[in-house]
């Protein structure tokens, strides 16, 4: 059987990541309690709505404002957002360009605009893939089939 393609996931694939780091960041800039703040964050609503492209930053941004008594500007909100990543990728730029040599590589991954847009501006892993499936411009999460239909389409 023929490989077709590679399909990879962004986080704790290629660049991992703490949560910890963005949401102590965040919840210092809030006036509730860390446990409060952190089901505010984590709402499943909230952050389904976000990473499937159904919000904006701006909005979830707002979100937080409103609900977690944040106050943080819309740009500083995104540099702690975008602190979880780690500073090295967890797979070489040497490995993806081999692989990239010989197999069309997608990347599939459940993310928001603010991270991609930190991850454009501070990692070369984007440009090894051919294609990038992201869940907020597609409108779906994985393990939904559709995530993975348009990374086949």
């Amino acid at each position: 059987m023929k490989i077709e393609a590679i399909l990879f996931d962004l986080g704790k694939v290629l660049i991992d990541f703490n949560f910890e780091t963005g949401v102590k960041a965040l919840h210092a800039s809030c006036s509730i309690s860390r446990t409060h703040f952190e089901q505010v964050l984590w709402d499943t609503t909230w952050i389904r709505r976000y990473e499937s492209g159904e919000i904006s930053t701006a909005e979830f941004h707002g979100y937080l404002c409103e609900t977690a008594n944040m106050s943080m500007p819309l740009q500083d909100f995104c540099r702690n957002w975008s602190s979880v990543f780690m500073p090295q990728p967890l797979v070489s730029d040497k490995l993806l360009a081999d692989l990239k040599r010989r197999y069309p590589l997608i990347l599939v991954s459940n993310t928001n605009e603010a991270h991609i847009d930190f991850i454009r501006s501070n990692y070369r892993v984007l440009e090894h893939f051919d294609h990038h499936i992201f869940s907020y411009e597609v409108g779906s999460l994985k393990p939904d089939p559709k995530i993975f239909e348009h990374a086949i389409a």
